[in-house]
């Protein structure tokens, strides 16, 4: 792409199979281009940028939660600052930290809009959304998320009869949509006709499905060689794949126990593994398996997959607690943060699991448990000072 070379690319084979990934490859063409380079730490450079983006706007979203909730910065400049996979995948050349960034940045100036009105703030939301959507399409969980975010505005507008601000938030809705959804899609049309691309070639969506609803050696639902049928005729797995998903729903149906045993598997290992596959990622292809096992037996790793535990626990447990004491109290902005966890969650106990996907929700819930840890916080200084008063007064 940098150099003009579009045949390379259209006999390449692999964009056609996966047409979900030309926005990836878009994103990191055109950096490549304007940067005239094709060194891939270029975008590892730029993927340590994007953490600093991502760390930055969290916590300009924490300053909004904190007009309402109390909550602890400290906690969150803990979490996210040693939450060593969100470090060493930054050498992992693709879009996940990209489009993080941007849709951090996307989900402040959303919050930032109903909270100011200013339609341009609508308009920069809208547009760091559509560049996320592209450069990462599992990103459209969050744009669904803000879409659900505006729809419950819009429903207390209703509730309060306020013509002027339903018909204000009813075109917001159609901006955010128009702008965050389209521009990837006739990105994708365009490459599509510019290549010649025959949609017979792309790899179903029912593959996905199938694979992660099946085991693999890696763990319950994880990419397995179920996938690899569909690469020697790609136009009849768009006929067999749908049949085996049915196929399969109807076995897990049958058998309730196992089911619940499969998915509840296949949860853990996508969202409780400490490192994120970050290790994984770092490790050469060359007697991977055997280098990965050396590195697990190190005192290294052992002593920071405790403190990865550690840290993930606080994450969700902090998360849990703000919800649970806030449960009669959770504003549009709390639920938005919410939903983007609860839509990954849904999306990936459906689709492939890979515990490299789950990484973002992760890092997106932090403002969320920073409520909660505040409010554990002020709890245990609460019971220390009544110990010392109490002291005092025995004294």
């Amino acid at each position: 792409m940098l150099n003009g070379e579009y045949e390379k690319i259209r006999t390449s084979g692999y964009i056609e199979k996966y047409p979900n990934q030309m926005g990836t490859i878009f994103v990191i063409g055109t950096i490549y281009k304007v940067f005239g380079t094709t060194n891939y730490r270029l975008i590892q450079y730029i993927n340590i940028l994007a953490n600093i983006i991502t760390f930055i706007f969290m916590y300009l979203i924490l300053g909004k939660l904190e007009k309402k909730y109390k909550v602890s910065k400290l906690g969150y400049g803990i979490m996210f600052l040693t939450f060593i996979p969100l470090i060493l995948l930054t050498t992992y050349v693709y879009g996940d930290y990209i489009g993080m960034a941007l849709c951090v940045a996307g989900i402040y100036f959303a919050i930032d809009y109903k909270e100011k009105g200013n339609i341009i703030r609508l308009i920069v939301s809208s547009i760091f959304m559509c560049l996320s959507y592209v450069t990462k399409m599992n990103y459209v969980i969050v744009i669904l998320a803000i879409i659900i975010y505006f729809v419950l505005y819009l429903i207390q507008d209703i509730a309060k009869k306020e013509k002027r601000k339903i018909i204000n938030s009813s075109i917001s809705i159609i901006v955010f949509i128009l702008i965050a959804l389209m521009p990837f899609n006739i990105l994708k049309n365009y490459c599509s006709n510019r290549f010649g691309y025959d949609k017979e070639q792309a790899l179903p969506t029912s593959i996905w499905l199938y694979v992660g609803m099946n085991e693999s050696y890696r763990a319950n639902g994880w990419y397995s060689d179920l996938a690899a049928e569909a690469w020697k005729d790609t136009p009849l797995s768009h006929i067999t794949y749908p049949q085996k998903v049915k196929a399969r729903i109807k076995e897990l149906i049958k058998h309730p126990g196992y089911t619940v045993s499969f998915y509840w598997e296949k949860t853990i290992s996508g969202w409780i593994d400490p490192y994120f596959q970050s290790i994984w990622y770092n490790v050469g292809v060359e007697d991977k398996d055997k280098v990965i096992n050396d590195i697990m037996n190190t005192k290294k790793y052992k002593v920071g997959e405790i403190y990865q535990k550690a840290i993930t626990i606080l994450i969700y447990g902090g998360a849990f607690i703000a919800i649970l004491k806030n449960r009669k109290n959770l504003s549009n902005e709390l639920i938005l943060l919410i939903t983007i966890f609860i839509g990954g969650v849904l999306f990936h106990t459906i689709w492939e699991m890979k515990s490299r996907y789950t990484l973002p929700y992760v890092i997106m819930l932090m403002p969320v448990a920073s409520i909660g840890i505040e409010y554990l916080t002020s709890k245990i200084s609460f019971k220390k000072h009544k110990i010392k008063r109490l002291e005092k007064e025995n004294t």
